[in-house]
């Protein structure tokens, strides 16, 4: 074979690796973004302040679940019906948020903690949704790995590699 041929075979492997290094730095960027968006987050002993009677508090998350309240001092639980956790309302500061809501006097200004189950910003609520998102990370290494192993099977390269 000539040296024009070779070069040019010698080309596609450098476009090929630099394609893939590309790829493979994608997917783990993509990777990241899917965890963040399909996993909820945990709360425990989270330091809050309750509000006066009628007011709000911002909470971790935008969606609250499982919520359990202890007042600080005494450690005994406060019932479900001293608050209420208000889910997806918008902040002073213009972001999605999950409040609780004081509903007696007897516990506003109280310093208590928290625990509970939360779906951070960008979660995706919907199942299907969720289902979708993952099989993107899937297509994504399907396709570097088309990128690396096509040029492979076809053209110069499969004589090539056929000679040694």
């Amino acid at each position: 074979m000539n040296n024009k041929g070779e070069m040019n075979q010698i080309g596609v492997l450098i476009v090929i690796f630099i394609t893939v290094i590309v790829g493979l730095a994608l997917l783990l960027s993509i990777a990241d973004g899917v965890g963040e968006s399909t996993s909820l987050g945990t709360a425990v002993n989270e330091t809050v302040t309750l509000a006066a009677n009628g007011g709000v508090t911002d909470l971790t998350g935008k969606h609250v679940t499982s919520m359990v309240l202890l007042n600080w001092t005494t450690n005994v639980t406060i019932l479900d019906g001293n608050y209420t956790i208000l889910n997806n309302q918008i902040n002073s500061a213009g972001e999605l948020t999950a409040q609780i809501q004081t509903d007696t006097v007897q516990f506003q200004g109280n310093a208590s903690r928290a625990s509970y189950t939360y779906q951070p910003t960008g979660y995706i609520p919907s199942a299907g949704g969720r289902s979708i998102t993952t099989i993107i990370i899937l297509l994504t290494a399907l396709a570097i790995a088309v990128v690396a192993m096509a040029p492979v099977f076809k053209g110069p390269l499969k004589d090539m590699i056929g000679r040694w």
